[in-house]
């Protein structure tokens, strides 16, 4: 799996997207390796569209991180890499636009 591309320094939202049968779970995120979560493990549930949404930072200094996601007993890595604006907007460019 690739990892998400973010700019900067600034904290980014993260958005998951699960089928809406799931809504109601609750989905733990705990920040790993170079990532900051305010608060630093969230209890998240399951929108009725599927959704859940959260804010993350890569630390200062640190080009990539991940950040480990469980619901339902499933055990989930997310990878962040910061790259320049100029990759991040090639990507979205043939993905159709931000995700």
């Amino acid at each position: 799996m690739d990892p998400a591309l973010v700019t900067g320094t600034a904290a980014v939202t993260i958005r998951f997207q699960f089928d809406p049968r799931s809504a109601g779970e609750q989905v733990t995120v705990i920040a790993a390796r170079s990532i900051l979560l305010n608060p630093p493990q969230q209890v998240l549930t399951i929108s009725r569209s599927g959704d859940c949404g959260f804010s993350a930072q890569l630390m200062p200094g640190a080009s990539r991180g991940h950040l480990i996601t469980y619901c339902k007993n499933v055990r989930t890595v997310v990878s962040l890499q910061r790259a320049p604006l100029s990759a991040v907007e090639a990507l979205e460019g043939q993905s159709g636009g931000p995700p």
